[in-house]
């Protein structure tokens, strides 16, 4: 393909309409003319054939960063940046957008409104993670499988959020969706894959849900549903009697003690001694309810989820530390 700044915008349409999407049988033409909901559908409909050019996607990478380095800033020379009264144009550019933003290395970090793909889903008042949030079950049911491809790789995007948000409080629950996530298996070519990675990703959010809600029912915080988790090590499980009268003892314990702690709590160094000082007291508790935390093998995982456990109940809603 001939540099993008070694054509005029004209010529470089002509080479998209020509030579991208005539052979795919796609006609562009006319697409300026859509309303705002038919031209959604119909990018995420071309976008989600290019996508699926390729078993990895690298077909509709490549043609994708010809518009936009990482992080969606605009290629410099790219002549269908500099006419913005082209709708078709401007059509064009929004696909390759698309694209770029769905291959990003960290999309969710970029702060686009999902809406932007999907009507469905929640607006984004300025947190994409709450669009993310395997919570919006029923906009991921409804709005992934559409576009099987695009769908895919939100539902990558989903998997993330969901690994990072649960691991402050509930870091067994984190891995739970850790392990559902298995892009390797995708194949973007063969849309029997992609449906497959989005149902594994809907079976998660369904297993999670039902998880938490069992808990609600049985009277436990979120906290003290993170707790029973941590220590178990994995969901789903029966919430046994002994770990629901551990995690409540520890939590009380723990809530009392951060609080007594008042504006120091955001330190990095009382963060540390918190730590130490919970699991110190934390270790007779579980002994005491029959809770075996694996004290003889030097990377005991339910002492590691409650390390971290204990490490979100610190923190509480602050975001920052001071050093």
């Amino acid at each position: 393909m001939t540099e993008p700044n070694n054509m005029t915008a004209t010529e470089l349409l002509d080479y998209y309409k020509k030579e991208v999407f005539a052979p795919m049988g796609i006609n562009i033409e006319g697409a300026e003319q859509l309303d705002e909901t038919r031209w959604k559908r119909f990018r995420n409909s071309v976008a989600d054939q290019l996508i699926g050019r390729d078993k990895d996607g690298d077909y509709a990478r490549k043609l994708a960063s010809r518009f936009f380095y990482d992080g969606l800033n605009p290629v410099a020379d790219n002549p269908l940046f500099d006419e913005p009264h082209n709708s078709l144009s401007r059509w064009l550019v929004d696909v390759m957008k698309l694209i770029a933003f769905l291959f990003a290395e960290d999309p969710y970090e970029l702060q686009i409104d999902l809406t932007w793909i999907y009507d469905g889903f929640p607006s984004l008042d300025g947190d994409l993670t709450k669009q993310l949030s395997p919570s919006n079950r029923e906009a991921l049911y409804q709005r992934l499988p559409a576009y099987p491809r695009v769908g895919t790789l939100v539902a990558k995007m989903v998997f993330g959020v969901a690994s990072v948000d649960y691991s402050c409080y509930d870091a067994a629950l984190a891995d739970y969706y850790a392990f559902w996530d298995r892009p390797d298996t995708i194949d973007l070519t063969d849309k029997s894959s992609c449906y497959g990675y989005i149902d594994r990703l809907c079976d998660a959010v369904e297993e999670s849900e039902w998880h938490i809600e069992k808990g609600r029912k049985l009277g436990l915080s979120m906290e003290e549903i993170g707790l029973v988790d941590n220590l178990w090590t994995e969901i789903p499980h029966s919430y046994p009697d002994n770990y629901i009268s551990a995690a409540k003892e520890i939590c009380l314990m723990a809530l009392e003690a951060r609080d007594r702690l008042g504006s120091e709590r955001k330190t990095r160094v009382g963060m540390k001694q918190f730590i130490v000082s919970m699991v110190k007291d934390s270790l007779p508790i579980a002994e005491k309810h029959g809770i075996d935390m694996q004290l003889d093998d030097e990377h005991s995982l339910p002492l590691g989820y409650l390390r971290y456990w204990l490490r979100s109940i610190y923190r509480g809603d602050d975001t920052v530390y001071r050093e």
